[in-house]
């Protein structure tokens, strides 16, 4: 072979390495930028179709379950769906229903599976991969979930009905935030309760701040609570409430309060 032609097929090998090359570089930006635009990363968590053994479960208790969890769900240019929970004046692109799979202790700090179910039969987890998880063992989990929110929620309704001053005690649910998201037991509740927890009910002032609350919310709820209005004035400040605390640590997992 001529030298010449040998340098011409060597030149067209570089030319083509030098295309994919490019072409990667170029979905990887657009990848990148698809990201940044939707706030998301690709360590957040991945929204799936559950495994075969899982399906009759999931099928099952869907009828039953509340999806009142807010999530923003995005398929990425990758093909991959990511979730994360909604941020400021951000609405929710779909709503989940959260259960606790599994809790445990290691080197003292404590560790929470989780699955979040959606509407359509997908699944997402946290802290453990789906294949190991064992149908049986999450409808259980499952079943008691729906127990214990049907307590909270006749409790809740309970407290609701009392005096201004059987409310103005400091225990109690967090009425407003609870009217707003829909539910007592959601991440974004979960980190309010831990700030009101360990913060408010640690001073004096913050003392005070939730006897007052308790005693005008419950009244505020039962009769603004299902106004479009009312929703749309406080949803974003206590979206911005929320965001600012994650900021500062404050987790948004299951919560237990400490009133």
């Amino acid at each position: 072979m001529a030298i010449d032609d040998e340098i011409r097929k060597a030149r067209e090998k570089m030319l083509k390495e030098k295309r994919i090359q490019e072409e990667e570089a170029a979905a990887k930006k657009r990848l990148a930028d698809a990201f940044a635009a939707a706030h998301l990363s690709q360590n957040d968590r991945t929204v799936i179709m559950p495994p075969a053994g899982l399906q009759p479960v999931i099928q099952e208790v869907i009828p039953s379950l509340k999806f009142d969890s807010p999530k923003f769900v995005k398929t990425m240019p990758n093909g991959i769906t990511y979730m994360r929970n909604p941020i400021e004046k951000e609405r929710p692109t779909d709503r989940s229903f959260d259960v606790v799979y599994n809790k445990y202790t290691k080197d003292k700090s404590t560790y929470v599976q989780s699955v979040s179910i959606f509407r359509n039969g997908s699944i997402s987890t946290s802290g453990i991969n789906p294949n190991d998880i064992d149908p049986q063992t999450l409808r259980t989990k499952i079943i008691e979930t729906l127990a214990a929110e049907s307590i909270k929620d006749s409790s809740s309704r309970k407290s609701a009905s009392t005096s201004s001053s059987s409310s103005g005690s400091s225990g109690g649910s967090c009425y407003v935030a609870t009217a707003v998201y829909g539910s007592y037991d959601c991440p974004e509740v979960w980190v309010l309760r831990r700030y009101r927890d360990y913060v408010l009910l640690e001073n004096p002032l913050g003392r005070l701040f939730v006897k007052l609350y308790y005693a005008v919310s419950p009244t505020l709820v039962r009769l603004f609570g299902k106004t479009r209005w009312f929703n749309s004035i406080l949803r974003p400040v206590l979206d911005r409430k929320v965001q600012a605390l994650k900021t500062a640590g404050y987790q948004d997992t299951e919560y237990q309060d400490k009133i």
